[in-house]
This record gives structure tokens, sequence and C-alpha cells, in this order.
């Protein structure tokens, strides 16, 4: 897609690895975060966030952690979603 992309003289942003959208979708844990009565946020001790890059995630649980750390922050896929567990069994993003 990179390449494709300076090919039409456009500019390429990674829908995951790039610290702007990283950083944008760390809204989402705001809002999350935010939704929640006091009495939720007491008993609060884990969000699943679905994982297919690890953008959303990586944005997600920065937040979170940055707010309360003690709140655990597990990336979900699918059954035949093998992508994320392979890329995080090696060295570099299948």
């Amino acid at each position: 897609m990179q390449a494709k992309a300076t090919e039409d003289g456009l500019v390429f942003i990674s829908a995951f690895d790039d610290p702007w959208i990283v950083a944008g979708t760390g809204t989402m844990g705001l809002e999350i975060l935010r939704n929640c009565t006091a009495q939720h946020l007491k008993r609060l001790h884990a969000i699943f966030v679905p994982v297919g890059g690890g953008g959303m995630l990586a944005g997600i649980a920065s937040y979170v952690k940055a707010v309360n750390p003690g709140i655990k922050v597990y990336g979900v896929e699918p059954t035949g979603g093998i992508l994320p567990f392979w890329s995080a069994c090696g060295s570099h993003l299948v």
C-alpha cells in the first residue's frame, strides 16, 4: 500500500503504526472510562479490545493505563483471526 501511495503522489498513513492514529484511538479509552459511573469504575478490572493491526488496542491501552494502571487491557480476536497471534510470536509484523 505504501508503494502505491508513493506512486500516486499520496501520503501513506498506517492504520496501526502511526503515532497520531494511536493517539486518536486513545480517545476511545477516554470514552469508555467517561461512560462508566463512579461505582462501575471501582469494579472495572479489565477491558477487552478487538485486535486487527493493533492500533486501536495500543491507543486504548495507552490512555487507560495512564489513567488507571490497575485496569488490565486485553487484545482479543476471533478464532479465525490468526494474524496478530503470529505477529506476537515473531519479532516483526506479519
